[in-house]
C-alpha cells in the first residue's frame, strides 16, 4: 500500500468482527459478570466495532428466565423481560438471528451431534458466517472445532 498524498501513511483498516452469542453470554452481559475475553467482545459492539447476534432461542431462553428471576455467576438477577430485552436489543449491541434456509440445512447436519440448543447456536454461526460463538460451553469447540470465546 503505498503512502496518502500528504505523504502520511493510510489509517488501518478496521475490520468488523461478527459473533454468535448463547444464553448464558447474553445473561452474563445483563448480570455484568462477563469474563474478560467476552466482555471485550460485547465493548466493541457497544462501540460498533463488532456485530453480536443471538439466535432467536437463546432470547427466549433469556426472557424465560427472567421472568421469574434467576441467578446468574452466583448474581440474582431480577430483570423483567421487557426490560431486558431492550438492554440487549434495544438500546444494546445484541441483534436478533433467525435461522433461514442455510441455516435449517446446517441444523440438519448437526443435531446428532449437539442438543437442540446448540445445534441452532452453532447451525447460525455457521450460516452467518461469525468469526466466533461467545459462550463458555467447552463442547461447543469440541465437537466441530467451532471457534469459541469466554475467558
Amino acid at each position: 500500500m503505498s503512502a496518502s498524498p500528504s505523504g502520511s501513511s493510510p489509517e488501518a483498516v478496521v475490520l468488523n468482527r461478527l459473533y454468535t452469542a448463547d444464553t448464558n453470554a447474553l445473561l452474563s452481559y445483563l448480570a455484568d459478570t462477563l469474563p474478560a475475553d467476552a466482555d471485550t467482545a460485547f465493548r466493541q459492539a457497544e462501540r460498533g466495532t463488532a456485530t453480536i447476534a443471538a439466535p432467536d432461542v437463546m432470547f427466549g431462553e433469556v426472557l424465560y428466565r427472567l421472568s421469574g428471576g434467576t441467578v446468574v455467576n452466583d448474581i440474582a438477577v431480577e430483570l423483567q423481560p421487557q426490560r431486558a430485552w431492550r438492554a440487549l436489543a434495544v438500546d444494546g449491541p445484541v441483534s436478533v438471528a433467525s435461522l433461514d434456509r442455510a441455516g435449517v440445512r446446517e441444523l440438519s447436519t448437526l443435531v446428532g451431534e449437539f442438543n437442540l440448543h446448540d445445534a441452532m447456536l452453532v447451525a447460525s454461526h455457521i450460516a452467518d458466517s461469525t468469526d466466533a460463538i461467545i459462550t463458555r460451553d467447552p463442547d461447543i469447540a469440541d465437537v466441530r472445532s467451532v471457534s469459541t470465546i469466554w475467558d
